[in-house]
């Protein structure tokens, strides 16, 4: 039943352009459906009604292109519909908020003259907390060195008064003597 086939391509192609098949191809080697079979029924039409793979191509090209078009022209035509409605409300809110305020090119000017004082105000705010917790540190740091230095005081004036002592008690026994 299958004879072997010697062109190149698929096997379901070699057997089947080659004419070895007499009935249809094996299951295993049969074309796909969008495979082979295009030839078989391509002879039936007439020679204006078939195509070219390239037309295939662009013909399906174009259907999806008018697809895309007709949805973009409907979801244009939706949007249109929603314009004036947001308009007239973006209008109007706009006009509540700038009722009160009518921006002049000076209040900008103020405004960023206002924020510049606020930064120059809150950096020396800045620099003169630092130098007040740098010179509590240094306060700090000479109490706890006067304290050190006052028990050294302590410590030397108990040692002269025992001096002190010791030499009346050896001045005393010198006088005895």
């Amino acid at each position: 039943r299958l004879k072997p086939a010697t062109s190149s391509g698929p096997e379901w192609q070699k057997g089947w352009a080659l004419g070895h098949w007499e009935e249809r191809p094996p299951p295993n080697l049969r074309p796909p459906p969008s495979e082979g079979l295009g030839r078989c029924r391509s002879p039936k039409l007439q020679v204006h009604e078939k195509m070219t793979y390239s037309s295939k191509v662009s013909a399906k090209h174009t259907s999806l292109c008018r697809e895309l078009q007709l949805e973009g022209e409907t979801e244009d035509q939706e949007e249109r519909a929603e314009q004036p409605r947001s308009f007239h409300e973006q209008v109007a809110w706009k006009l509540a908020m700038t009722r009160e305020k009518k921006l002049e090119p000076n209040d900008i000017n103020r405004y960023e003259d206002r924020n510049r004082q606020m930064f120059l105000i809150q950096y020396a705010l800045d620099m003169k907390r630092r130098e007040i917790q740098r010179l509590e540190r240094l306060a700090a740091q000479e109490e706890a060195e006067l304290e050190r230095a006052e028990t050294f005081l302590e410590k030397d004036a108990a040692l002269f008064d025992e001096f002190l002592r010791e030499n009346d008690r050896s001045s005393v026994q010198a006088l005895r003597t």
